[in-house]
């Protein structure tokens, strides 16, 4: 199940819950002050990167 960010809409605290695509835009409640928290589109925890060599579709011919 993929990690979504959340963040509430009345003292903006963060958080990540683990969610199934289908409840992903289902609000929730936060744990400091019990308002709505709303999905984020925080692009900052993609840490997802490739290295070494033969990833991507540039590599020079004889290293894949």
């Amino acid at each position: 199940m993929p990690i979504y960010s959340y963040k509430c809409t009345k003292c903006e605290n963060i958080k990540d819950e683990i969610r199934k695509v289908e409840a992903s835009d289902v609000p929730t409640a936060c744990d400091v002050c019990g308002a709505t928290m709303r999905k984020t589109f925080d692009q900052s925890g993609t840490n997802f990167i490739l290295k070494g060599e033969g990833w991507y579709k540039t590599t020079p011919k004889g290293h894949e």
